[in-house]
């Protein structure tokens, strides 16, 4: 992860020393601090919509610290003002700094090239603290995520058809902000105002007894949700413990939310005519699978917490890998039956991602349940999703080998013998292959489990 991230800090700054250059190709009517400021309101937007998704909100167990002598200003400071500290939050001035260096400096001067980075500061601080508020604020209900998203739908679709410039607009706003020295005050007044509504919203949810109302309409809405899985018996019983589970803990919630968003991948693939067939079907696995591999990566991690709680009842090996099988293939089916409308691209893309998903269905769906097996990382459910790899390891990207790399391989194996149908004909009888061993399959799964369980539980035992 290290390397990752020098290696993304290093390509923001390439980026950011180019960037003239490349403003002055794709826009040269403009300077490349107007294409800047033209661009900073569809990068804060952009910005606001991934913390939304994916930034963890601060907390504390408030109680312990209410009968000491620390004042309620100095614990809602701690929660509020401690994202500001992340140094990931400020990975963006790897692009601003040397663009700021090369180009700004130049133009405004050196006191200049330091208002301007104040700005983009002061614009993260702002996008810290206002998603921090929505999250608090909105995330609790679909309704208000709904709204959220509603709100920056309805300024891509006023964008997209013309109704109004968001360029014309920011190259304006923040081409003033920049160029004069109050500047610098006013875009000070962003955060200011963010944090004040945070205040305000702590101020009224502040005492656990704010909460109590709302805990226990929560927990009264998930004992009754999904009650009908009961009726398939025990199998039943621990789908719907499975649904529940994934549904009221943060760090998977906060993936619910991304997923559906990469449904539409098929857009980018499928609509690209330099992509030949093995991209479709990567597309193809990718798209009617993304549910069931996300569920099936931390299929039985998603119980680690309580594992050894599962354990101890008469639950038998056989329903428990059964519970799990039956929930990824009603995700598969269903996230299949969605993206039928790739059709229309054609029959190429039609056949492909049906391809696709019968190596899902018959292949990699007992892939998924097989080397589940061998996580034995806790995993925390209540810590938050973003960029949060607590209880990932080696072996949570291995399984990804033969998932989404192995039809790949065959497809390019045999379209370098110019056999590509060949190549969907394997991948296809592979799938249907393992649907019809369901049964032999599921059998293996099971005594895998067995032979892990013990491991297992003394994994999940370690924090």
């Amino acid at each position: 992860m290290a390397f990752f991230g020098l290696y993304l800090i290093g390509i923001l700054m390439l980026i950011g020393a180019m960037f003239p250059t490349i403003a002055a190709e794709v826009l040269p009517q403009y300077s490349a601090i107007e294409v800047f400021s033209g661009s900073l309101l569809y990068m804060v937007l952009f910005s606001l919509v991934m913390r939304y998704l994916m930034q963890s909100l601060g907390t504390i167990n408030i109680q312990p610290y209410q009968i000491l002598p620390i004042k309620r200003s100095v614990i809602v400071n701690y929660i509020l003002l401690k994202p500001l500290l992340s140094p990931a939050s400020y990975v963006a001035l790897a692009f601003v700094l040397p663009f700021v260096v090369r180009t700004v400096s130049r133009e405004y001067g050196v006191g200049g090239g330091f208002q301007f980075i104040a700005i983009v500061v002061f614009l993260i601080w702002f996008n810290v603290l206002i998603a921090s508020y929505l999250k608090r604020r909105f995330s609790a209900t679909l309704w208000g995520t709904l709204g959220i998203f509603g709100c920056f739908a309805a300024i891509a679709a006023l964008e997209y058809f013309g109704l109004f410039s968001s360029f014309a607009i920011s190259k304006t706003i923040f081409g003033f902000l920049f160029a004069n020295p109050v500047g610098v005050a006013i875009a000070f007044l962003l955060p200011l105002s963010a944090y004040f509504l945070n205040l305000s919203f702590f101020q009224k949810n502040f005492y656990p007894e704010s909460f109590d109302k709302k805990i226990a309409e929560k927990q009264a809405e998930y004992s009754s949700q999904f009650s009908f899985m009961e009726r398939f018996g025990r199998i039943g019983e621990l789908m719907r413990l499975h649904v529940v589970t994934f549904l009221r803990n943060k760090r998977m919630k906060a993936n619910l939310y991304v997923l559906p968003i990469l449904l539409l991948y098929g857009l980018v693939f499928y609509n690209n005519p330099n992509y030949g067939l093995g991209m479709f079907i990567f597309a193809g696995i990718f798209i009617t699978g993304i549910f069931m591999i996300v569920l099936g990566q931390w299929a039985i991690s998603l119980n680690s917490t309580h594992f050894d709680a599962i354990m101890s009842r008469k639950i038998t090996a056989r329903e428990y890998i059964v519970s799990y099988y039956a929930l990824m293939l009603f995700l598969c089916i269903a996230s299949f039956i969605i993206t039928t409308p790739y059709f229309l691209y054609g029959s190429t893309v039609a056949i492909a991602q049906t391809v696709a998903f019968l190596y899902n269905v018959g292949v990699n769906i007992f892939i998924l349940l097989y080397f589940n097996t061998f996580n034995d990382s806790r995993l925390e459910l209540n810590t938050g999703g973003a960029f949060n790899f607590q209880g990932v390891s080696a072996k949570s990207f291995f399984v990804m080998i033969p998932v989404l790399i192995v039809p790949m391989i065959i497809i390019g194996i045999t379209s370098a013998f110019g056999a590509q149908n060949v190549g969907l004909w394997i991948i296809g009888s592979m799938g249907v292959l393992g649907i019809i061993l369901t049964k032999p399959l599921l059998a293996l799964c099971e005594k895998q489990f067995l032979r892990k369980k013990y491991y297992l539980c003394e994994g999940f035992r370690k924090k």
